[in-house]
């Protein structure tokens, strides 16, 4: 008989699923930001750049949805969902008032909130999301993570 190997603090499926979720509505959230602010921004080279992160965070969002857990025929599936709904708003709510706030304000405003605030935050995010999972286990999720690290990378370079 051998002993349990050690979580080592790694996410469970549930921890996964909540994890993905967030990705999603953040993804989400700056998709539909970024295409609204296409359409105000007088400069035609800050139109191009929002307009080509807007492909970028849907092409992310796909990818995250390609990895949410599904859980059917589990009692208590809804009541998980339900909650894991409610505490995604909550983790967001911090970044969708940085971005309404920059909202109303000038180009220079729009990029200084995404620059200074929201990529930090994201960035922090994949690093946090990295040390929760065991990359050699769920290669998928790594790769993910390493893709949008990169991408927040260049956005941040962009700006």
């Amino acid at each position: 008989m051998t002993a349990a190997a050690p979580d080592h603090g790694r996410d469970t499926i549930d921890e996964l699923a909540a994890r993905v979720q967030r990705w999603i509505a953040l993804d989400e959230l700056l998709f539909e930001t970024l295409g609204q602010w296409v359409r105000t921004v007088p400069e035609p080279i800050w139109k191009r750049v929002f307009a080509t992160w807007c492909n970028r965070l849907a092409g992310h969002a796909e990818l995250w949805r390609g990895r949410l857990p599904t859980y059917q025929g589990r009692v208590g599936a809804d009541e998980l969902a339900a909650r894991r709904v409610a505490e995604t708003a909550a983790w967001i709510e911090p970044v969708r008032r940085a971005l309404a706030g920059a909202g109303a304000g000038d180009t220079a405003s729009k990029v200084a909130a995404l620059r200074d605030a929201t990529l930090p935050s994201l960035a922090a995010a994949v690093d946090e999301h990295r040390a929760a999972i065991d990359a050699p286990l769920d290669g998928p999720t790594a790769r993910i993570l390493d893709l949008v690290a990169a991408d927040l990378a260049a956005f941040r370079a962009e700006l």
